[in-house]
Order: structure tokens, then C-alpha cells, then sequence
């Protein structure tokens, strides 16, 4: 067997008796699932990606209690909480990317009242698409229009400046932004041609 997957598992193992471990102690099991989270993010188990949002899931769940144990262990430090929570990242754009745009508008709520403003712009971004796909039947028409109608503007343009006019005019994620021109090729939206060395692309 691959060592490399022993070794993920024997982390693994360890991680899983250290959830049972620190059940409650909100603060080592808050580490305890970041480095899950982390372990799972790397695995390529089939399984792995599952995992990995049902842990964050756990950790936001008890990041209250988290946050409360460090306050009352370190009182007289009040920049003592993380500055970055890594399940609500994976958690928020997960839901993005899967159009599920209140539910990530929702967590990105949480999060700011965690006291994790950096989440402020991720909210100003969904509530945007929330507001620009309401005039369509469902967020993948916005998007594909969005990929259609920066071509009809561009024509000629190449996938590089696409992708990111797809990200800055119509607020994409990049893995949206590479998710949504690849259907609208193969829905025949708009066309993909080569050039020298450039894919560029047209309207049909």
C-alpha cells in the first residue's frame, strides 16, 4: 500500500481519537478539526471531499463556544481569536459555487458576527449575484448570459481576459468563471477557436 496514504491515515486516526478526546474542550477541538479539515482538503480518498465539509459543518457549529473558552483563557488579550476561520471559507464558497446563494449569504452572517469581518466583501459579492440573478429563471442563466453577453462586447477575446472579466464584471468566482465558459462551448453559446497559441472565443 502507498505510504504516503498510511501515513494520511495514521494522521487521520489520531485526529479522529483527539475529537473524541477534546469533546469538551471547544478549544483543542477546534484545532483538532482545522487540521481534519486540512488533512481532508489533501486526501484523494473518494470520500475525502465529504468529509471535509461535514467537519467544517462541526466547526462552525461550535465556534461560539470556541471563541467564549478563548476570551475567559486569555481575558486580557482581546486580539486572541484567530484572524482567519478556514471552515467558513470552504463552507461559503461551496455554497457559492453551488448557486446556493442565501445559504452562503447566511454563513457569511455568522462568520461577521464571529467578529471575522474579512467576510464583509464575500457578503457584498453574493447579495450582488443574488440581486443580478433575480431577473433570470435560475442562476445558471445569469451566468451563462453573463459569459455570452462579455463576448458579444469582446469579440475575439482570449480565454485569459475572459476569465477575468468574467470575475470582475459578473462578480464569478474563478472556478465558476472556468465552470460556466466551459458549458456555454458546449452548449454552443458562443465558440472557442484556436490562435496561435491563444483559445479565442466568438458569438455563434
Amino acid at each position: 500500500m502507498d505510504q504516503n496514504y498510511l501515513e494520511a491515515n495514521s494522521d487521520e486516526q489520531r485526529l479522529l481519537a483527539d475529537e473524541i478526546k477534546y469533546a469538551d474542550d471547544p478549544i483543542r477541538l477546534h484545532f483538532t478539526y482545522n487540521s481534519l479539515i486540512e488533512l481532508y482538503q489533501k486526501s484523494k480518498l473518494p470520500d475525502a471531499r465529504v468529509r471535509c465539509l461535514d467537519y467544517c459543518k462541526k466547526d462552525f457549529n461550535i465556534y461560539s463556544k470556541f471563541k467564549l473558552a478563548l476570551q475567559n483563557e486569555w481575558p486580557d488579550r482581546p486580539n486572541v481569536l484567530p484572524k482567519s476561520m478556514p471552515s467558513a471559507d470552504i463552507l461559503i464558497r461551496e455554497n457559492e459555487q453551488s448557486a446556493n446563494l442565501p445559504e452562503a449569504s447566511r454563513l457569511c452572517d455568522e462568520a461577521i458576527a464571529f467578529g471575522l469581518d474579512y467576510f464583509v466583501e464575500d457578503k457584498k459579492r453574493i447579495e450582488m449575484k443574488i440581486t443580478l440573478s433575480k431577473s433570470y429563471q435560475n442562476y445558471t442563466d445569469y451566468a451563462l448570459d453573463q459569459v455570452k453577453s462579455i463576448v458579444q462586447r469582446n469579440p475575439g477575446i482570449n480565454k485569459g481576459t475572459l476569465l477575468k472579466k468574467l470575475q470582475s464584471d459578473s462578480l464569478l468566482l474563478l472556478e465558476e468563471a472556468h465552470k460556466y465558459l466551459d458549458e456555454s462551448v458546449t452548449k454552443n453559446i458562443i465558440k472557442q477557436e484556436k490562435q496561435g497559441r491563444s483559445l479565442i472565443h466568438s458569438i455563434v
